[in-house]
Parts: structure tokens; C-alpha cells; sequence
């Protein structure tokens, strides 16, 4: 090889040079992709955060509020639809229910007084005058109110026995009466003497008294008498008082039946009340109207009425009862939903058997002054039967009421 030969390799070697080492190069051009890769993953990730940082709020707002309504229960589910669906007429719905077996709680139809003394048996009241308010039973007798016909009598209150006789404790209104726990004391509001008076059920001897103005004996439970103040004004306040103690009344949240338990209801909240606690605001569904404590303070009987349609009771379109579990919020509607006609919403139909079952009454109207009544009895579940069928009657004053006080057998 001559000295050009060398020269000219040498020259074409440096020139070929920079092409050389292929895996090198490649080598290279994966690590380049790979750290590319990296950066688009990191973006990506920074990206998401900040997309769910904004949606998770905006989602949260759309699914609603999950919090509890007070410290009693969860946000409450309803075991049907949640909709009450469309106005269905009670007749319709009432043929459509088999038979049960009759009541098992005081009621009132026309001018006769039921309720049973022992089990499995039917006692039949005559309440003297169709004018009459009806307290529940007692020891021997019924206690009434007899609110007179205008020039005949003066208002008087006592006790009516099966008999027809009537023992007579006082004169004058008697606003609110209840029985002692073994039915043998009455507790009476005495409108004229402005006291709460107790009598003797069997002889009418007055016991012992406390002064009360402007007052309403609610109901006798384990604190003893619960009777209400300031009626009338509007600023109400409840006490209780045990007759024959030298301590004096006391003030109480809740007016406990003879079983314990008690509703403390307002406009904007209900709460349920034993001896010795008392809950927070019960889930009820807006609107709901007369409301009732089962006797193990388990479950609220309530008829719902919207308020989107009046404030008077009068003025609902509609309504339905349901039931409260108070432990879980769970609310059962038991009826479909019925025109507010059909369902009293005074509070004097709604009531709890011993079996743990809501008792209530549906009135289905035919025309002027011509209706009929039904007792329906539902499970908590919502397995509703008919206690009483097809009650005739030419007024409201002779449909069965169902009665205020729980169940008793003297």
C-alpha cells in the first residue's frame, strides 16, 4: 500500500466513524423514550388530582345531604315507593283487605263506649248524651265530660257505669281527665276551681288537689299526674305531680302514658320522651300531623299531611299514614295516598294494640251527610287487615273513634 492508499483509508475511517456502535445508539433512543414516557405519566397523574379535587364536591352536592336528622337515627328510607303516588279513594283500597280480628282497644261509636275489661271481653258503655267528651276507661266506668245542650244542663264531668248510672265528681268543663295506673284514681283539670283535682273512682270522694291555672291534665304515668299550663295563652309548659306527696309539681318534657313513654311535639320538631331520657328530633316527614308512641317507644304513628297544600287541616289535599322506627329512621307508609277527608287529623284515630299493631280509622263519604267507617290495623311492616268494616252511621258523631288512653284491664 502506498503512502495515498493510507492516506485515503485514514480519511474514509474518520468519516464512517460517527455511524458506528448502532447498539449504542439504540440503547440511547429507548432511555430517551422511556424518560418521555415518565413526564407524560407524572402529568397525567397531577391532572387527576386536580379534576377530582373539583369533582368530588360537585358530585357530593348532587347525591345530597346524608346526614342524620338528630341523634336517634340515619337519613330514613321508606320500605314502599318514596312517592306516595296518586289520590286513591279509601273505599277502594279498604275492599281490597281481608278481615281481622276486632279491635282490641277502646273506641266510641255513636253514643256507646267499647272496650274490654278483661280479654276476650266486650263491654258496651252507654255515654249519656251525645254531647259528651270521652276520656277513657277507669275502674267501674268510663270517665266523661258532659258538655251539655244549650238551656238543658250545666257542663258536668264523671264517671259513666255500664249500668247507665252516673256518678257525678264535678260541675263545669273538665278540661282533660285520666285514670291512675290500676284505674281507681281520676285525675281532673276542674276549669271552675282552677286545680287539679283527684278523685276516688268507685265512692267520687275528692283525694287531694294542686292549684292550676289555665290547665289540662294530659295523662297519669309513672311520674305521676302530667297536666299542662297556659292552654289557653299559648305558652304551654308541662308538669308533673305526684298526688299525696308533699313535694310539689314539677316541670316535665313530656306527658309519659302509663307505660312511660311520651311525644313532645312542636312545629319544628318531635321528640319522644321516657323516664329518664329523652331523644333528639325525630325524621318525620314534613307536614306530618297527629302523631302516637307505641307502649316500648319502638315506633311513631303519624298521619302524613303535606304542607305545601294549607296550614288548617282542612285545607289538605291529601294524606297517609306511616310509621316511625326510631332506632333506625326507617319510615313505613302503610296506606296509599288518601284524600284528606278520609283520614281524621285531629289525632283521636290513631292507637296502638298490645300486639304492637297502629290501629286507625278511614272515613269514606257518599254524599251529604252519609258515610261509612272503617277500622284498618296495620303491622309495622305495612301488612294492613280490617278491624272493623263498613260502620254505617248519618254522622260523624256516630263513626267508631278510636280512644285516646292506652289499652287497660282493671
Amino acid at each position: 500500500m502506498n503512502d495515498l492508499e493510507t492516506r485515503l483509508r485514514t480519511a474514509l475511517h474518520e468519516e464512517a466513524a460517527p455511524l458506528r456502535a448502532p447498539s449504542r445508539l439504540a440503547d440511547e433512543m429507548v432511555s430517551r423514550g422511556a424518560r418521555a414516557r415518565r413526564r407524560r405519566r407524572t402529568g397525567a397523574a397531577v391532572a387527576g388530582l386536580a379534576l377530582a379535587a373539583v369533582l368530588v364536591p360537585v358530585l357530593q352536592g348532587i347525591g345530597g345531604n346524608t346526614s342524620t336528622v338528630g341523634p336517634v337515627a340515619p337519613r330514613p328510607s321508606v320500605s314502599h315507593t318514596p312517592h306516595p303516588g296518586p289520590v286513591q279513594q279509601p273505599g277502594a283500597w279498604v275492599a281490597r283487605l281481608p278481615d281481622g280480628r276486632p279491635p282490641s282497644v277502646p273506641y266510641l261509636q255513636g253514643m256507646t263506649y267499647h272496650w274490654s275489661p278483661s280479654p276476650g271481653e266486650d263491654a258496651s258503655y252507654p255515654v249519656p248524651d251525645i254531647n259528651t267528651n270521652v276520656f277513657g276507661p277507669v275502674h267501674g266506668g268510663v270517665m266523661v265530660g258532659l258538655t251539655g245542650v244549650a238551656g238543658t244542663f250545666h257542663p258536668q264531668f264523671g264517671i259513666a257505669a255500664p249500668d247507665g248510672r252516673f256518678l257525678r265528681l264535678g260541675e263545669g268543663p273538665a278540661y282533660g281527665m285520666a285514670a291512675s295506673p290500676d284505674g281507681r284514681e281520676v285525675a281532673v283539670a276542674d276549669s271552675r276551681a282552677r286545680e287539679i283535682r283527684v278523685y276516688d273512682a268507685a265512692t267520687g270522694a275528692q283525694l287531694s288537689s294542686v292549684s292550676a291555672m289555665d290547665a289540662r291534665v294530659l295523662s297519669w304515668g309513672p311520674g305521676g299526674v302530667y297536666y299542662e299550663t297556659g292552654v289557653l295563652s299559648g305558652n304551654g309548659r308541662i308538669w308533673a305531680w305526684s298526688p299525696g306527696s308533699v313535694a310539689g309539681p314539677r316541670t316535665a318534657d313530656a306527658a309519659l302514658d302509663r307505660y312511660g313513654v311520651g311525644l313532645t311535639i312542636s312545629l319544628a320538631c318531635t321528640r319522644l320522651a321516657t323516664v329518664d331520657t329523652l331523644t333528639g328530633c325525630l325524621p318525620l316527614p314534613p307536614g306530618s300531623g297527629p302523631q302516637v308512641a307505641s307502649s316500648d317507644g319502638r315506633y311513631v304513628g303519624y298521619i302524613a299531611m303535606p304542607a305545601d297544600h294549607g296550614v288548617h287541616v282542612h285545607e289538605h289535599r291529601s294524606a297517609w299514614v306511616g310509621v316511625l322506627d326510631v332506632a333506625t329512621g326507617r319510615r313505613t307508609r302503610l296506606t296509599p295516598r288518601l284524600p284528606s277527608g278520609a283520614i281524621d287529623g285531629q289525632g283521636n284515630n290513631l292507637a296502638w294494640e298490645p300486639s304492637g299493631d297502629l290501629l286507625f280509622v278511614l272515613t269514606t263519604h257518599h254524599g251529604h251527610r252519609q258515610s261509612t267507617a272503617s277500622m284498618v290495623r296495620c303491622s309495622v311492616t305495612g301488612h294492613c287487615e280490617v278491624a272493623m268494616r263498613d260502620v254505617n252511621g248519618p254522622g260523624n258523631d256516630f263513626f267508631p273513634t278510636l280512644a285516646l288512653t292506652p289499652p287497660y284491664s282493671y
